[in-house]
This record gives C-alpha cells, sequence and structure tokens, in this order.
C-alpha cells in the first residue's frame, strides 16, 4: 500500500503530460502516420528545422571573430558554424531516431521528439551567454558557479536574467510549436516534398546531412597541414566542435608535403588575444641576466632527497626550494607552457592555434639575448615549436637517433650545454628540458641505487592492474633514474659556476609535471591531479637571493614574473602572467592546474577539480589526499568566490 500511495503522484503526472500532449496534438489535422516511413520523414524535417534554429543561435558565436578577418576566414567559419549545427543535432537524431521509429506512437514523434530538440537548441543559447561572458564554453566550473547551492548569496543574477531566459526559451518552443503544425497543414502538401518521400528523396536529404561537415573538415584538416591557422578557429569558438587533424597521415601515406614549421607567421591583426594586456615597459635602469630553465621530465617533489637526487638536494640547502610548488599542467604540454608564458594553462590551445609566441621571448629578443634550446626528446609532441619556440625555432635542438637512450640523451644536451657556456654570447636564455625519468625509467648501471628486478622491456601494465609489486618495482626504477639525472645536472651547475656566471644567471629547476605509482589510485601522468601528478620538485636561483624555503604556494607560472621582475619590468605581472615573482614576501592563495579537457584549482587543503568540456561539466572537491569530501553540495558552496576568481582568469588574456 505504501509503495502505490508514493507512486500515486508520480503516475497522474505522468498521465497529465500525456494528456497535455494528445490535446496539442488534437490541432493537428488527421495525418497517415501508420508506418515507419512516416514517423522518419518527419523526423527528418524536424531535424532540418533544428539545424536553421541552431545555426541562427550560432552566429552569435561569429560575433567574437575578431575585426580585421579576412573574407576567407569568415567563409570557413561559417561553414564551420553550419557544420557544427548539424554536429550538434545529428548526435541527437542518432540517438532518438531508431526508438522513435520503433515505437511509431504520434506523441513520441509530433510531441516529445520536438521539445528534446527545443532543449539542444536553449542549452546552446545558454552556451553562447556563457561564452560571452566568459570567454569559455558551458564547463564544470560555470556549472558549479550557476547551480550551486545559494549560488545567489555570492552574485547576484537578476530577475531580468531569468525573465530573459525564460522569453527566449518560450520563442524557441513556439519556432517548433509553429513548424509542426506547418509540416502537417501545409509543408506536406506540397509537390516538391511529396516528390522527396521517394527512395531518392530520402537518400538526397541523408546525404545532405554529411555535405557541410564533410567540407568543414576537409578545410580543417587541410589547414592543419598547410598551418593555416586562422581556418582552426572553429575548436575553440563552437561548443564541441570536432576537430580533424591529418598532418602526420597526409606526410605517411600521401607524400604530401607538409608547409615547414620554420614558414609559421603569426598574425596579429587580427588576433583574438589580449596578451600582454599592456605593452611592456621597461625601467630606466635595467639588469641583463642570463636566464636557464631546466625542465625535468615526470620529478615531483618528494624527489628532493639526499638518497635519490643526492647533488640537487645539497645545492638545495645553497639557494632556493619551494616546498609547495606546483606544476602549470599535468602533462607536459601544459607544464611547459605555464614556464615560459607565465599563465594558466587553460590558454595552451587558444595560443596553439593562433602561433602566438611568449612574452618573455619577445621581450628578451628585444633586448638581445642570445637563445639556446636543449631537449633530450623532440619538443614537437608538446607542440613547443608551434606555441613556447615559435620565435626562436632556429634555436632548438631535439633531434636524435633513435637508438640513443633517454638518459644517454641527457648526458649529450649536458655536453653540448656546456660548450655552449664556452662560447655563448651574453646575455642568453636556455632552456634544457631533461627526459631520463620518463616511463620506462632508463638509467645507467652504476645508478641502480634501489635494487630492482624488473628491467625496462619487464613493464606489464595488464598485471600491474592487480599486482602491487608492479608498482614498487616501476617506483625503484623512477627513483633510480633520477638519480641518474642528478649526475648530470651536477655537470651543468658545477660548470655554470666554474665560468663564473652565477652571479649573473636565474635559473629555474623544476619538474614538468609530476608521477604517480598508485598511491593515489592511478599511474603514469595526465589522467588525475593527484599530489602526485601536480606537486613537483622546485629549486632555484635568483642572484642575491640567500638560501630559504618557500613555504607559500608557487606555480610554473611564477618563472616569469621573477624573470622580468630582476630584470626590471616595470608592468604589473598581471598584465602579462597569472603568476608572481618567487622573490615576493607571500604567494598565491590558489593555483590552476591544467590538462586536456580538464583543470584544477589546488588551494593547499583542497583540490577541486573541473571539466574545460561541455562534455564533461562535472566539479568535484577532494581533500589533499586525493579523496572525495563528504557532501559536495556544501564544499562547491563555500569555494564559489574562488570559482568566480577562476572564471576570470580564463578571460584575462582573450579580447
Amino acid at each position: 500500500m505504501t509503495d502505490r500511495a508514493d507512486n500515486a503522484p508520480v503516475t497522474s503526472l505522468w498521465h497529465r503530460f500525456i494528456a497535455a500532449a494528445r490535446d496539442v496534438l488534437s490541432l493537428l489535422p488527421p495525418s497517415p502516420m501508420s508506418n515507419a516511413g512516416d514517423h522518419l520523414e518527419f523526423v527528418l524535417y524536424l531535424f532540418y528545422f533544428s539545424v536553421l534554429v541552431t545555426s541562427i543561435i550560432s552566429i552569435g558565436f561569429l560575433h567574437k571573430i575578431p575585426q580585421g578577418t579576412s573574407f576567407s576566414t569568415w567563409v570557413v567559419m561559417t561553414t564551420a558554424m553550419i557544420s557544427n549545427a548539424f554536429f550538434l543535432n545529428f548526435v541527437l537524431l542518432l540517438v532518438l531516431t531508431p526508438a522513435t521509429v520503433a515505437a511509431r506512437v504520434r506523441v513520441v514523434t509530433c510531441f516529445i521528439l520536438p521539445v528534446l530538440f527545443v532543449l539542444l537548441n536553449f542549452a546552446l543559447y545558454v552556451d553562447w551567454v556563457v561564452f560571452s561572458l566568459y570567454k569559455s564554453h558551458f564547463n564544470g566550473m560555470v556549472f558549479s558557479v550557476m547551480f550551486a547551492p545559494h549560488a545567489d548569496e555570492i552574485y547576484h543574477v537578476g530577475t531580468w536574467t531569468y525573465i530573459s531566459g525564460i522569453m527566449v526559451g518560450l520563442l524557441i518552443l513556439l519556432l517548433f510549436a509553429f513548424f509542426t503544425l506547418a509540416v502537417f497543414r501545409y509543408v506536406r502538401r506540397l509537390d516538391f516534398f511529396a516528390r522527396m518521400r521517394s527512395r531518392k528523396g530520402a537518400l538526397l536529404a541523408a546525404a545532405l546531412i554529411f555535405l557541410f561537415p564533410a567540407v568543414d573538415k576537409t578545410v580543417y584538416a587541410w589547414a592543419d597541414i598547410t598551418d593555416r591557422t586562422l581556418y582552426m578557429r572553429g575548436k575553440t569558438l563552437f561548443p564541441l566542435y570536432q576537430a580533424v587533424t591529418a598532418k602526420r597521415w597526409a606526410r605517411k601515406w600521401l607524400k604530401v608535403q607538409v608547409r615547414p614549421e620554420s614558414s609559421l607567421t603569426v598574425d596579429t591583426a587580427s588576433s583574438a588575444l589580449n596578451y600582454p594586456k599592456a605593452p611592456i615597459i621597461f625601467q630606466a635602469d635595467i639588469r641583463k641576466p642570463n636566464v636557464i630553465i631546466i625542465a625535468l621530465e615526470s620529478v615531483r617533489g618528494d624527489m628532493l632527497a639526499p638518497d635519490i637526487s643526492p647533488f640537487l638536494y645539497r645545492w638545495g640547502t645553497e639557494h632556493i626550494v619551494g616546498e609547495r610548488h606546483y606544476t602549470s599542467g599535468n602533462r607536459s604540454t601544459h607544464g611547459v607552457f605555464g614556464m615560459m608564458y607565465g599563465i594558466n594553462s587553460t590558454y595552451w590551445y587558444s595560443f596553439l592555434s593562433e602561433r602566438r609566441g611568449p612574452v618573455l621571448v619577445s621581450e628578451l629578443r628585444k633586448l638581445g639575448y642570445s637563445f639556446k634550446i636543449l631537449s633530450s626528446s623532440s619538443t614537437t609532441f608538446a607542440e613547443c615549436p608551434k606555441t613556447s619556440f615559435v620565435e626562436i625555432r632556429e634555436a632548438v635542438d631535439d633531434r636524435w637517433h633513435k637508438a640513443q637512450e633517454a638518459h644517454e640523451r641527457d648526458r649529450v644536451i649536458t655536453d653540448k650545454f656546456i660548450a655552449f657556456l664556452d662560447s655563448a654570447p651574453t646575455p642568453f636564455f636556455s632552456f634544457l628540458w631533461y627526459d631520463g625519468p620518463h616511463q620506462p625509467y632508463r638509467y645507467s648501471p652504476e645508478h641502480e641505487v634501489f635494487p630492482v628486478r624488473m628491467g625496462p622491456d619487464d613493464i606489464n601494465y595488464v598485471r600491474l592492474a592487480t599486482d602491487d609489486s608492479q608498482g614498487e618495482e616501476m617506483f625503484k626504477r623512477y627513483k633510480n633514474s633520477i638519480h641518474c639525472l642528478d649526475a648530470q645536472l651536477e655537470r651543468l651547475l658545477t660548470a655554470v659556476k666554474e665560468r663564473g656566471l652565477m652571479d649573473n644567471t636565474l635559473i629555474f629547476i623544476a619538474g614538468d609535471h609530476g608521477e604517480e605509482f598508485g598511491e593515489f589510485g592511478s599511474f603514469g601522468h595526465g589522467n588525475a591531479f593527484s599530489p602526485a601528478q601536480t606537486n613537483t620538485l622546485f629549486v632555484a636561483h635568483v642572484p642575491g637571493v640567500e638560501h630559504h624555503n618557500i613555504r607559500h604556494l608557487t606555480s610554473h607560472v611564477d618563472f616569469v614574473p621573477t624573470i622580468l621582475d630582476y630584470i626590471g619590468v616595470a608592468n604589473p605581472p598581471s598584465d602579462y602572467s597569472h603568476g608572481c615573482p618567487i622573490t615576493a614576501p607571500e604567494g598565491p592563495s590558489y593555483v590552476v592546474v591544467g590538462g586536456w579537457d580538464s583543470a584544477s584549482v589546488i588551494d593547499g587543503s583542497s583540490i577541486i577539480v573541473f571539466g574545460l568540456e561541455g562534455f564533461n561539466a562535472d566539479t568535484t572537491v577532494f581533500d589533499m589526499r586525493f579523496i572525495p569530501l563528504p557532501n559536495q553540495s556544501r564544499e562547491i558552496r563555500a569555494r564559489t568566490p574562488v570559482f568566480m576568481k577562476v572564471l576570470q582568469g580564463l578571460t584575462d588574456f582573450v579580447k
């Protein structure tokens, strides 16, 4: 009896909904919809009408294209807009059509299905509003800000916001209602649509679904091969846009001569970026120190230990050590971006699409710096030749014989850098990227300070999923590879000291990201925002600054403001960076760590993970052990002010 009583209101509500739908359908004239073909015909009419509505709403995204954009770019972006409209509606069509045709129920086809397309278009409208405000599509952070309990206590939406949204929603609903009536009263009676009911007409209607997407994806792939970056803005402009890249495939299978990266140009006139916010101004009395940034592949914070990295541990006792240092991304692409640009790596794709280099490099070039970039792995996989090093590609040395192991290449780039020191014109900027601690964690035999039974070819990820001892053995290999790398850092830093360069050289040494071995439920990096993957080793040398341990939060984005502040830039760091100098007495209240489709905010007591894409709208608050906190609604509500600041940060450097 209790179950029936509990379910009665729900059942009654459903019956009322169906009754209301039938009342609406009674307005329609009788129509033969007895077979699957009739239902499929209406679904296709509805689909094409929804594509039209979606395209009209999407025009709002085109307004974000910067002034000065060429006519051809406008044509390509308009094609991409229509293509994306087809894609969004086709996903819904693909999901709903089989059930609709199989059911052959008029109330489903002519009422429920149009309502679902209305909801799709209203969601697109909401995304356009969010994009207009935050230059970011609807994601986990936006979701948390908008729908957190008691969100109005933090920000006031305003009654007219709700009224406007309701009015737009009703307008879209009325459009679909009138369309449904028009189909039954007029459209289906026209001779043209009568002829379209033939098999050829149906095939033509189906083929048109793929016409715009085919043209759009072909143009995008061509733009990727030829590096027409302005034609590739659809990925950031339209929600859930699906990019198609074909550079490697074209080079390998079609033998197409891909446009060399050295010929890439940067079009700042039509840029969507506002970076820097103001021209960089130097004080009258500036310094020109040498700058060395050393990125250590996968080296996390707890690896700064006397048994793992003995030299670097001793070196840190004489210089600066960041005790709570975090990467700007949980993978190399985003970690190096933060080091070189000084801004959150959530901007990575925008800078990649425009081939915009960092302010650090452009300003050092103006000051007459020479450059030397050495990497023991190719920098291409992280797209550095198109981002961090786009203006200094000729200075990059990252080509190696495949037979050389990572730890051997680490030794070679150390040799090359020491040779560079003997003939380098000063001042110079050098970026060194060591790869030895990358999986499978190779090292020379004399550095096996942690005895291990596993060779590099013995790693078995299938066994790793069920056998904890595999992870323990891998962790030992990892620590041995860092011990091997430590020997190269000793050679390098000793060479800098012996040549009397320490008094005029800024040095930053940090892991590009961390590495996990099952401590928080994952292995490797790039798949979570656990402390093992985000907290990295960090030691630095700033001339004139005595040894001390920094106990507040620091991040990779602090490197650039530290360098430019030391040189004598008059601008506040906020003009060109999200960081602050490591020499400042206080640090930020939180840091942002980016990933491919998600990011995290770390404030020292919690880790907030949120999605960056519409398909990943979840937000979760973890403690520093990477365990989800209880009562997520309460935790998210308490952090809404932080969310607002992070959202503002997403728009700092875009127009």
